[in-house]
């Protein structure tokens, strides 16, 4: 899916499992992102990083970001283990 912001042609890959798993790259580059609401600090518009990681977190379920580890939406948390 589209995910500009970052970059004007960045995309997000959805993934269907047991959960929901949103592989967002430099759209929603950390947790701290997501937790602070704040869009990444390098981008062309950051209106549309916003709506960009609102269209992430609307789907998923797990998140793995692009220079972080990846998170559980609901929870606010790292994942060490997808066990």
């Amino acid at each position: 899916m589209e995910t500009p912001g970052h970059t004007r042609g960045s995309i997000s890959v959805v993934c269907e499992s047991e959960r929901r798993i949103v592989m967002a790259g430099d759209a929603l580059p950390l947790l701290g992102n997501y937790l602070k609401w704040v869009p990444p600090r390098l981008t062309v518009d950051g209106d549309l990083a916003i709506k960009s990681m609102a269209r992430i977190i609307g789907l998923a379920d797990l998140v793995v970001p692009g220079h972080d580890l990846p998170f559980l939406v609901r929870e606010g948390r790292r994942v060490f283990s997808l066990d």
